[in-house]
C-alpha cells in the first residue's frame, strides 16, 4: 500500500475546524502506519543478519541466570564458578566487573574474596549464605554501614554456634531496608540463642522468610506483616520456657500473608492441659487465607489446639507428627478437628493429592493417601503419630489406620502407600482398600503384605466382586521377609494366587510394579505376567520409588 502523502489536499487552517481536525485524525493515523510498517522492515532486517556480539547489558543478565542457577544448587555454600566468566575475554571481564548484582553472593571463609566482591558489589544488597564449622566471629559487613545492605542472610554453624559478634549484631536495632530472606541454623548440641522480638527494631519491609533451627523466638514476636515462609525447628530438649497459645495466636495474627508455617518442637506450648478443655472465648481465632503449607511436629495437645483456632481457607497442605500419643482416643480427637478443617474447606476437589502418614518411631507405619487427577497434585493432609512406648502401637496399628481413614471424604482418596514394619490385619485392609486406584506397599513386613495379598483376592460375600474392585496398579517395594527365601516364596505363591482370582473374575490389575525384591526364580515375572497387563521388576522401578521416597 503506498504511503498517502497529500491527504485532504482541499483542507487549509482556515477551513471549517470539524474538517481540519478530520484531516489531523486521517494524517495521525497515517503517521502510526508507516511508522509500524517502518518497525516491522527493521525487524525483518535484523534477521536477516547474524548477531556478532550480544549487548552489555543482555550479556550481564546472561551472567547473573549462570550464578543464579549455580548457587541454586545449594542453599548455603557460594557457588563461584560462575566467575569463570570474567577470565574468557577483555570484553567479558569489563561487562561482568561493571554488573554489581554479580558480586553480592559473599564466602565468607575467605577474607581476600570477601573483601574483593564486597568492592565490586558496587553498593548492591548483599547475599551471604554460608555453613561453616565452628562459631562465626563476626559478619564481614555491618548493617551500619549505608553503602552495603543485606539481601539474604543465611547462617548454619554444623559443629558451633554464633560468636558474640554476630548477636551484638542481631540484637542491636538495626534496620534491614531490604534484607527478604533471614535462616540461622545451629547445632542442637549447643546453648540455644533466642532471636529477640525487637530484631530489625521492626523496620524489615522486604522480609520474607524467617527460617530458624536451635534458635528460638522471643514470643510473642511483632514480628513482620510482610512474612510469608516462617519455619522455626528444635531439634532437643531445652530449658528455655515455651510460648502459650495465646502468644503464638498473637504473633500469627499479625502475619496474615503466610503461606508455609512450620513448627517442630517436643512441645510447643508450655503446660499441657487435658484434650477435653475448652478453650477460653478470649483466645483469638487466626484467619490464615493465604496459607498453602501448615507443618505441625508437636504433642497431640500442641496440634489439636493450634488446629481448633486457626482458619483455612485455601488449605492445601497440612502434615502433622505427634509426640507422646498415649491412647487412641488422643488420635481421634485430633482427626476430629482435621475433619472439621475438610469440612470447613471448600477447595478440596477432583485435582486434589491427600497424603497421610502414621509414624512411630523411625517410621514403623506409614500411610499415604493421595488423589491425583487433571495431573495437577496437591498434598491435603499428612499425619505423622509418635508414641512414647512402640509396644503401644505395635498392637493398635489396625486400630488406628480405620480411624484416619474415615475423617477423610472419601472423594479425595484414590491411591494408597503404606510403610509398615508391624502388621495390617485383613481387617483393616478391607476398611481402606475399596476406595483405592493403586496402591504402594513400600518397606513392610512379610505379614502385612501377605493379608493385603488375601484381601485383594477375597471375593465380597462370595460374589463376583472383589474388594479394591477399582484397583489398576500395585506396587511392592522392600517387604522384609525374616526367613528370606521360604518367606519370598510363600509371599509370591500367595499373591500369584489372589491375582489369578481376580484376573479370572475380570478384576485383572493393570500395573504390577516390584522393587527390592531379589534372590526370585526367574520364572517369577513371567508368571505375574499372566495376571497383569504391565510387569515391571527392579530397575526399571528404581527411579520412580527413589523420587517417591524423597516426598
Amino acid at each position: 500500500m503506498e504511503p498517502s502523502l497529500h491527504l485532504h489536499p482541499s483542507v487549509t487552517a482556515f477551513s471549517q475546524p470539524d474538517a481540519i481536525k478530520a484531516a489531523q485524525t486521517d494524517i495521525d493515523n497515517e503517521i502510526q502506519r508507516l511508522n509500524n510498517c517502518i518497525c516491522s522492515l527493521k525487524s525483518r532486517r535484523n534477521s536477516l543478519c547474524h548477531v556478532s556480539r550480544l549487548p552489555p547489558e543482555v550479556l550481564s543478565e546472561v551472567f547473573l541466570v549462570l550464578s543464579e542457577q549455580l548457587q541454586a544448587q545449594d542453599r548455603f555454600k557460594a557457588d563461584f564458578r560462575w566467575t569463570l566468566v570474567a577470565h574468557v575475554c577483555r570484553l567479558w571481564r569489563d561487562i561482568a566487573l561493571q554488573h554489581g548484582r554479580l558480586w553480592g553472593k559473599i564466602d565468607m571463609t575467605k577474607p581476600d574474596p570477601t573483601t574483593a566482591f564486597v568492592g565490586r558489589s558496587k553498593g548492591a544488597p548483599l547475599a551471604i549464605r554460608e555453613s561453616f564449622t565452628g562459631s562465626l566471629a563476626e559478619l564481614p559487613i555491618t548493617f551500619a554501614d549505608p553503602s552495603y545492605r543485606y539481601r539474604e542472610l543465611h547462617l548454619r554453624a554444623k559443629d558451633g554456634q554464633l560468636g558474640p559478634n554476630v548477636l551484638q549484631v542481631l540484637n542491636s536495632p538495626i534496620h534491614a531496608p531490604v534484607l527478604e530472606s533471614l535462616v540461622l541454623e545451629v547445632s542442637d548440641n549447643y546453648p540455644e540463642y533466642t532471636l529477640p522480638a525487637t530484631v530489625f527494631d521492626y523496620k524489615a519491609p522486604a522480609l520474607t522468610r524467617l527460617q530458624l533451627q536451635n534458635v528460638r523466638l522471643e514470643w510473642p514476636a511483632a514480628l513482620f506483616p510482610s512474612l510469608t515462609h516462617l519455619s522455626i525447628h528444635h531439634s532437643g530438649n531445652t530449658s528455655l520456657p515455651r510460648p502459650s497459645v495465646s502468644q503464638v495466636l498473637t504473633t500469627l495474627k499479625n502475619m496474615p500473608l503466610l503461606e508455609y508455617l512450620h513448627l517442630v518442637d517436643q512441645t510447643i506450648f508450655e503446660q499441657p492441659i487435658p484434650l477435653n478443655y475448652v478453650s477460653p472465648e478470649e483466645l483469638p481465632s487466626v484467619p490464615l487465607p493465604h496459607l498453602a503449607t501448615l507443618q505441625l511436629f508437636g504433642t497431640t495437645y500442641d496440634c489439636t489446639t493450634l488446629l481448633s483456632h486457626i482458619t483455612l481457607s485455601s488449605f492445601v497442605d497440612l502434615e502433622i507428627h505427634c509426640t507422646g500419643v498415649e491412647n487412641v482416643p488422643e488420635i481421634q480427637a485430633l482427626m476430629n478437628f482435621v475433619k472439621d478443617n475438610f469440612a470447613r474447606n471448600s477447595t478440596i476437589n477432583d485435582s486434589s493429592l491427600l497424603s497421610v502418614r502414621t509414624n512411630v518411631g523411625a517410621g514403623e507405619l506409614s500411610v499415604n493417601v493421595d488423589m491425583v487427577a487433571d495431573a495437577v497434585p496437591k498434598r491435603l493432609l499428612s499425619l505423622g503419630v509418635y508414641p512414647r512406648v512402640v509396644e503401644f502401637f505395635e498392637s493398635r496399628v489396625s486400630t488406628v489406620l480405620p480411624i484416619i481413614f474415615d475423617s477423610i471424604p472419601a472423594a479425595a482418596t484414590k491411591r494408597l502407600d503404606v510403610r509398615s514394619k508391624f502388621p495390617i490385619s485383613t481387617e483393616a485392609w478391607t476398611r481402606v482398600l475399596n476406595r483405592m486406584s493403586e496402591v504402594r506397599v513400600l518397606d513392610t513386613c512379610f505379614a502385612g503384605a501377605v493379608n493385603l495379598a488375601h484381601v485383594l483376592g477375597s471375593p465380597i460375600d462370595n460374589t463376583p466382586s472383589f474388594f479394591a474392585k477399582q484397583l489398576g496398579s500395585l506396587t511392592f517395594s522392600g517387604v522384609s521377609f525374616t526367613h528370606k527365601t521360604s518367606q519370598q516364596l510363600r509371599f509370591y505363591e500367595v499373591l500369584l494366587d489372589c491375582l489369578q482370582k481376580r484376573s479370572n473374575g475380570d478384576h485383572r490389575i493393570k500395573n504390577l510394579n516390584f522393587h527390592s525384591c531379589s534372590d526370585v526364580k526367574a520364572t517369577v515375572p513371567s508368571q505375574f505376567r499372566k495376571v497383569a497387563h504391565t510387569v515391571r521388576w527392579d530397575q526399571e522401578l528404581e527411579e520412580d520409588l527413589m523420587m517417591l521416597s524423597s516426598e
